[in-house]
């Protein structure tokens, strides 16, 4: 049982959902548990405030109150330790949460918390930069450029709808992967290392955290017309069956020599002219609900 929390909470993730962490504290409370709550705005103070948690000894889990970035730039921190993390789901898209069963009611937070079992998950680097749910080159990644975090804010969801519609607007552009040796031309590329991409919709049911691999979900569409179509199949989770579109499982994705490539890694834009993509050799303690680590569990003995 978990009783010593430290909560690195994102103030401008969720604004809306700020009652959601504040009933969970509560609940927290009555499980006998303490917390201190700091704040964090970016992904190089949450892996720090991680890893000073890691050397205090003084907590028995670190919890990102915060989006999947927050929950990145955590993990980032606390990985290669022992000291588990949890997550308290109020960003927007909230895909790690999804993915791994986490109840909306803060009651059933608040028990995960405390009493849910922490399974080992190996996450991903992009050129040394750890990820553990997607990393994407293209036109989501533009998009996300285009985002203003101050709709974001207010809108939820909802803010994305502009900046699509603007990179839609824009010529379409390609460019090279090569995925596992072999060389792919597409406008867009995700390259799931969870099932779920952009909340709940699952991309590629083959896929989990727990896999050995990724899938590149490869788009070749040079049309607008397209790019729309894919982004309905992801709405619809039938993106492996739509035209100009290839799912492949893969270990290494690489993007070389390239201008303009706009990449992000769980929902965080990130700019560079060559990235490598491979799974991490070191491991992250992941508090879970635990029907996910029974799930978990049977697929490990498979």
């Amino acid at each position: 049982m978990r009783t010593r929390f430290l909560i690195i909470h994102n103030p401008v993730a969720g604004m809306r959902r700020r009652w959601m962490l504040r009933t969970v504290c509560q609940k927290l409370q009555e499980h006998g548990a303490s917390f201190t709550i700091v704040p964090a705005y970016d992904v190089e103070t949450d892996r720090r405030l991680a890893q000073q948690a890691v050397q205090s000894d003084d907590y028995d889990a670190v919890v990102a109150a915060g989006g999947d970035s927050t929950v990145r730039g955590i993990a980032s921190g606390l990985v290669g330790a022992k000291l588990p993390l949890g997550v308290i789901p109020i960003g927007t898209g909230n895909v790690l949460a999804h993915e791994i069963g986490i109840r909306r009611g803060p009651g059933e937070v608040a028990r995960c918390l405390v009493e849910g079992p922490s399974i080992s998950v190996r996450g991903a680097r992009a050129n040394q930069e750890p990820f553990y749910l997607m990393a994407s080159a293209g036109f989501d990644a533009r998009v996300l450029l285009r985002l203003d975090v101050k709709w974001k804010r207010r809108l939820g969801k909802f803010a994305y709808l502009w900046p699509t519609i603007r990179e839609l607007m824009e010529p379409v552009r390609s460019f090279e992967a090569t995925i596992d040796g072999a060389t792919h031309r597409c406008s867009w590329l995700i390259v799931a290392k969870a099932q779920r991409y952009a909340g709940p919709f699952i991309v590629v049911r083959d896929q989990n955290l727990l896999s050995h691999g990724f899938h590149a979900i490869v788009v070749k569409t040079e049309s607008r017309l397209g790019l729309i179509r894919a982004i309905v199949a992801i709405g619809l989770e039938r993106l492996g069956q739509t035209e100009h579109v290839d799912v492949l499982p893969c270990h290494r994705v690489q993007i070389a020599d390239e201008q303009d490539v706009t990449m992000q890694f769980d929902g965080e834009p990130f700019e560079a002219c060559q990235m490598e993509l491979s799974l991490d050799d070191e491991l992250l303690q992941l508090i879970v609900p635990e029907e996910f680590a029974a799930r978990a569990q049977l697929q490990l003995a498979a």
